[in-house]
Protein backbone atom coordinates (compact mmCIF):
# COMPACT_ATOMS: atom_id res chain seq x y z
CA UNK A 1 0.00 0.00 0.00
CA UNK A 2 1.30 3.44 -0.89
CA UNK A 3 2.19 5.87 1.89
CA UNK A 4 0.15 9.06 2.11
CA UNK A 5 1.93 12.01 0.52
CA UNK A 6 1.08 15.56 -0.52
CA UNK A 7 0.90 17.69 -3.65
CA UNK A 8 1.39 21.44 -4.02
CA UNK A 9 -1.76 23.54 -4.43
CA UNK A 10 -0.24 25.37 -7.41
CA UNK A 11 -0.33 22.15 -9.45
CA UNK A 12 -3.94 21.04 -8.84
CA UNK A 13 -6.82 21.44 -11.29
CA UNK A 14 -10.19 20.14 -10.05
CA UNK A 15 -12.96 19.06 -12.42
CA UNK A 16 -16.38 20.43 -11.49
CA UNK A 17 -18.62 17.38 -11.86
CA UNK A 18 -21.60 18.76 -9.94
CA UNK A 19 -24.92 19.36 -11.77
CA UNK A 20 -25.82 22.75 -13.24
CA UNK A 21 -23.57 25.48 -14.56
CA UNK A 22 -21.96 28.06 -12.27
CA UNK A 23 -23.24 31.61 -12.58
CA UNK A 24 -21.59 34.99 -12.22
CA UNK A 25 -23.62 35.75 -9.11
CA UNK A 26 -24.17 39.44 -8.51
CA UNK A 27 -25.00 38.47 -4.94
CA UNK A 28 -21.62 36.95 -4.19
CA UNK A 29 -20.85 37.48 -0.53
CA UNK A 30 -19.37 40.91 0.00
CA UNK A 31 -17.65 39.61 3.14
CA UNK A 32 -15.96 36.74 1.31
CA UNK A 33 -16.81 33.06 1.09
CA UNK A 34 -16.22 32.55 4.82
CA UNK A 35 -18.50 35.34 6.06
CA UNK A 36 -20.40 34.57 9.25
CA UNK A 37 -23.82 35.32 7.72
CA UNK A 38 -23.64 32.51 5.17
CA UNK A 39 -20.77 30.11 5.98
CA UNK A 40 -20.95 27.46 8.72
CA UNK A 41 -24.55 28.49 9.42
CA UNK A 42 -27.69 26.48 10.20
CA UNK A 43 -30.00 28.64 8.04
CA UNK A 44 -28.92 28.70 4.39
CA UNK A 45 -29.21 32.04 2.55
CA UNK A 46 -28.32 30.23 -0.70
CA UNK A 47 -29.91 27.09 -2.13
CA UNK A 48 -27.78 24.00 -1.66
CA UNK A 49 -26.11 23.27 -4.98
CA UNK A 50 -25.66 26.93 -5.94
CA UNK A 51 -22.38 27.36 -7.80
CA UNK A 52 -20.39 30.41 -8.81
CA UNK A 53 -17.20 31.28 -10.66
CA UNK A 54 -14.35 33.08 -8.92
CA UNK A 55 -11.34 34.70 -10.58
CA UNK A 56 -8.18 33.99 -8.60
CA UNK A 57 -5.80 36.84 -9.40
CA UNK A 58 -2.81 34.82 -8.27
CA UNK A 59 0.87 35.64 -8.34
CA UNK A 60 2.21 32.11 -8.75
CA UNK A 61 3.30 31.97 -5.13
CA UNK A 62 1.47 33.08 -1.97
CA UNK A 63 -1.80 33.76 -3.79
CA UNK A 64 -1.70 30.74 -6.09
CA UNK A 65 -1.92 30.82 -9.85
CA UNK A 66 -4.15 33.13 -11.87
CA UNK A 67 -7.28 31.50 -13.22
CA UNK A 68 -10.90 30.54 -12.65
CA UNK A 69 -12.18 28.49 -9.73
CA UNK A 70 -15.66 27.23 -8.92
CA UNK A 71 -17.34 27.25 -5.51
CA UNK A 72 -20.45 25.29 -4.52
CA UNK A 73 -22.82 25.81 -1.59
CA UNK A 74 -23.40 22.55 0.29
CA UNK A 75 -24.96 21.12 3.43
CA UNK A 76 -22.53 19.52 5.86
CA UNK A 77 -24.06 16.29 7.14
CA UNK A 78 -24.11 15.67 10.90
CA UNK A 79 -22.97 12.06 10.99
CA UNK A 80 -23.72 9.51 13.67
CA UNK A 81 -20.19 8.55 14.66
CA UNK A 82 -16.85 10.24 15.14
CA UNK A 83 -15.54 11.74 11.90
CA UNK A 84 -12.33 13.63 11.15
CA UNK A 85 -12.18 17.09 12.70
CA UNK A 86 -13.52 19.37 9.98
CA UNK A 87 -10.92 21.75 8.55
CA UNK A 88 -9.87 23.51 5.37
CA UNK A 89 -8.38 21.22 2.68
CA UNK A 90 -10.48 18.20 3.64
CA UNK A 91 -12.43 16.43 0.90
CA UNK A 92 -16.19 16.04 1.26
CA UNK A 93 -18.39 13.69 -0.75
CA UNK A 94 -22.15 13.07 -0.72
CA UNK A 95 -23.19 10.98 2.25
CA UNK A 96 -25.44 7.95 1.97
CA UNK A 97 -28.67 9.91 2.35
CA UNK A 98 -30.99 10.89 -0.49
CA UNK A 99 -29.86 14.52 -0.63
CA UNK A 100 -27.19 14.92 -3.31
CA UNK A 101 -25.97 18.18 -1.78
CA UNK A 102 -25.54 16.75 1.73
CA UNK A 103 -21.87 15.91 2.26
CA UNK A 104 -19.48 14.48 4.83
CA UNK A 105 -15.72 14.35 5.28
CA UNK A 106 -15.99 10.89 6.85
CA UNK A 107 -14.65 8.23 4.48
CA UNK A 108 -16.75 5.57 6.23
CA UNK A 109 -20.07 7.38 5.75
CA UNK A 110 -19.81 8.81 2.24
CA UNK A 111 -20.42 7.47 -1.26
CA UNK A 112 -16.82 6.80 -2.27
CA UNK A 113 -16.33 3.46 -3.98
CA UNK A 114 -19.19 3.41 -6.49
CA UNK A 115 -17.85 5.72 -9.18
CA UNK A 116 -18.63 8.89 -7.24
CA UNK A 117 -16.85 11.94 -8.63
CA UNK A 118 -18.88 14.65 -6.88
CA UNK A 119 -16.28 15.93 -4.47
CA UNK A 120 -15.28 19.29 -3.05
CA UNK A 121 -12.83 20.77 -0.57
CA UNK A 122 -13.77 22.35 2.73
CA UNK A 123 -12.80 26.01 2.91
CA UNK A 124 -12.55 26.28 6.69
CA UNK A 125 -13.25 24.60 10.01
CA UNK A 126 -16.95 23.71 10.15
CA UNK A 127 -19.10 22.22 12.87
CA UNK A 128 -21.15 19.45 11.28
CA UNK A 129 -19.77 16.76 13.56
CA UNK A 130 -21.25 13.85 15.46
CA UNK A 131 -21.16 15.92 18.66
CA UNK A 132 -23.89 18.13 17.17
CA UNK A 133 -25.70 15.30 15.44
CA UNK A 134 -28.97 17.13 14.80
CA UNK A 135 -27.43 20.34 13.44
CA UNK A 136 -26.34 20.47 9.79
CA UNK A 137 -24.20 23.37 8.66
CA UNK A 138 -24.19 25.11 5.28
CA UNK A 139 -21.24 26.74 3.58
CA UNK A 140 -19.05 27.25 0.53
CA UNK A 141 -16.72 24.56 -0.82
CA UNK A 142 -14.16 24.56 -3.65
CA UNK A 143 -15.31 22.16 -6.37
CA UNK A 144 -13.53 23.09 -9.61
CA UNK A 145 -10.75 24.92 -11.40
CA UNK A 146 -7.49 26.17 -9.97
CA UNK A 147 -6.91 26.41 -6.23
CA UNK A 148 -8.50 29.74 -5.13
CA UNK A 149 -5.84 30.88 -2.67
CA UNK A 150 -6.78 34.55 -2.84
CA UNK A 151 -10.26 33.82 -1.49
CA UNK A 152 -9.17 31.02 0.86
CA UNK A 153 -5.72 31.70 2.27
CA UNK A 154 -5.75 28.37 4.15
CA UNK A 155 -5.53 26.64 0.76
CA UNK A 156 -1.88 27.64 0.41
CA UNK A 157 0.65 24.83 0.66
CA UNK A 158 -0.10 21.17 0.01
CA UNK A 159 -3.04 18.77 -0.22
CA UNK A 160 -3.18 15.14 0.93
CA UNK A 161 -2.77 12.25 -1.54
CA UNK A 162 -2.46 8.48 -1.36
CA UNK A 163 1.08 8.66 -2.73
CA UNK A 164 0.08 7.55 -6.22
CA UNK A 165 -0.66 10.82 -8.05
CA UNK A 166 1.42 11.24 -11.21
CA UNK A 167 2.30 14.28 -13.30
CA UNK A 168 -0.15 14.94 -16.12
CA UNK A 169 -2.43 12.07 -15.08
CA UNK A 170 -6.02 12.31 -13.85
CA UNK A 171 -6.71 11.65 -10.18
CA UNK A 172 -9.70 10.43 -8.20
CA UNK A 173 -11.01 10.70 -4.65
CA UNK A 174 -9.72 7.90 -2.42
CA UNK A 175 -9.55 6.95 1.24
CA UNK A 176 -6.22 7.86 2.83
CA UNK A 177 -4.36 5.79 5.39
CA UNK A 178 -5.42 8.40 7.93
CA UNK A 179 -9.15 8.86 8.61
CA UNK A 180 -9.63 11.22 5.68
CA UNK A 181 -10.34 11.34 1.95
CA UNK A 182 -7.63 12.48 -0.45
CA UNK A 183 -6.47 12.17 -4.05
CA UNK A 184 -5.11 9.10 -5.79
CA UNK A 185 -4.18 8.04 -9.32
CA UNK A 186 -7.31 7.45 -11.40
CA UNK A 187 -8.43 3.96 -12.37
CA UNK A 188 -11.54 2.64 -14.05
CA UNK A 189 -13.55 2.19 -10.85
CA UNK A 190 -14.07 5.84 -9.93
CA UNK A 191 -14.85 9.10 -11.68
CA UNK A 192 -12.12 11.62 -12.51
CA UNK A 193 -11.72 14.37 -9.92
CA UNK A 194 -9.07 16.41 -11.72
CA UNK A 195 -5.51 16.53 -13.01
CA UNK A 196 -2.16 17.21 -11.36
CA UNK A 197 0.71 18.98 -13.08
CA UNK A 198 3.33 17.28 -10.89
CA UNK A 199 3.92 14.02 -9.04
CA UNK A 200 3.09 13.91 -5.35
CA UNK A 201 5.91 13.75 -2.85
Amino acid sequence: MATDKTIDSLSLLLFDNWPMCPSMLESLPTDGFLGATHHNVTAAPYKAGTKCFYWNAGDGADAGVAGWATFIYLKGSPVTEANPTCAAKQVVLPDNAENLYQVTNDKDQCILNTGMDLGAYMTSIMTFTYTTATVPKYGWFWCGGICPEVAITDFGGTFETTGTVAAGEPFQYEALSADQIGLGLHDSTLGIAGVSLIIDA
